[in-house]
């Protein structure tokens, strides 16, 4: 597999994956600016890119929050999903991740991106809560929803 660590010539092209996949949804216009699966652009952590020939369709990073939860970024070229690649860049960082130490990997789902949402899970994760602006929700059945009120 033409997985390869993340050098700076790559930024441009994974800039224009990030802009092919969230362009049409105008975020800029979003009070709150989610996670766009760029941010890690800027750190230092763990990034790999797939490469087939000179197109980069996928970009992978985990990069740590604390000592033992990461944060899972994965951005695929819109073009190029549905090949089954996405889920052996997902075990590759997950060996990596753990050869750190991480027993967590956290991932955000944009809502609107129902298929992305949909893979997470197929893949093993599972909704934690959901984010909207800038308040959270968390559901649970002993505090009902916090944020509103419950009737109780």
């Amino acid at each position: 597999m033409p997985l390869v660590p993340f050098q700076t010539e790559y930024r441009s092209s994974v800039q224009h994956i990030h802009t092919t996949t969230f362009g049409a949804m105008n975020l800029a216009s979003l009070r709150s600016q989610p996670c766009t699966q760029i941010e890690s652009l800027n750190k230092t952590c763990l990034q790999f890119v797939y490469q087939d020939g000179a197109v980069l369709k996928r970009y992978v990073v985990a990069y740590q929050l604390d000592s033992t939860h990461f944060r899972l970024n994965l951005l695929v070229a819109p073009q190029h999903t549905g090949h089954g690649i996405g889920t052996r860049l997902l075990q590759c960082i997950e060996e990596h991740v753990r050869g750190q130490g991480g027993k967590y990997l956290q991932l955000r789902v944009l809502e609107q991106m129902k298929s992305s949402l949909t893979s997470a899970i197929s893949k093993g994760f599972r909704e934690i809560h959901r984010m909207r602006s800038r308040s959270l929700y968390i559901h649970t059945p002993h505090m009902g929803c916090i944020g509103q009120q419950t009737g109780d």
